[in-house]
């Protein structure tokens, strides 16, 4: 059972335990003693989450493993969008805070690569955001795929 300071919250927010459907909140088809406890049960899992998934820290979002099933469906969203002929999906907006703290953000910032596609490059001349983004252009003939349809019926 939940310590007592959760129930004492919980409980001073909902008012008289025994009345669970006197108040605002409670779950249909449960008793008082079921709302009771579920709810104490909610608040604990809800006040307790435990670690935030690896996919919200960007140096470790690769180790997620819905990681590299949710990235290229995003990849092929935004290449349909950037396919569309409204210009707005064309360009990228780079309008946001411009703040020295969040390196690799901006558009001209490097990227640790210095080649895409074979490119003639000297080695240690790194991409930029910018250039990756152009470079990642579904319109580009160097692009080593291209994505067969941009239908997502199978999303319902």
């Amino acid at each position: 059972m939940a310590d007592a300071h959760w129930q004492d919250y919980l409980f001073s927010e909902l008012g008289d335990k025994r009345a669970a459907r006197n108040q605002k909140y409670y779950f249909k088809d449960l008793s008082d003693d079921q709302n009771e406890e579920l709810m104490t049960w909610l608040l604990e899992y809800i006040c307790s989450p435990g670690k935030v998934g690896a996919m919200a820290a960007a140096p470790t979002s690769p180790y997620d493993p819905f990681f590299f099933v949710v990235h290229p469906v995003y990849e092929r969203i935004w290449a349909g969008m950037r396919l569309q002929k409204d210009t707005v999906y064309k360009q990228f907006d780079w309008s946001f805070k411009d703040d020295d703290r969040c390196r690799g953000h901006h558009e001209d910032d490097q990227m640790p690569w210095d080649n895409l596609y074979d490119e003639t490059r000297a080695v240690g001349d790194l991409l930029t955001n910018g250039e990756i983004i152009k470079a990642m252009d579904p319109m580009n003939p160097a692009l080593p795929y291209m994505y067969d349809s941009f239908d997502f019926s199978e999303c319902g």
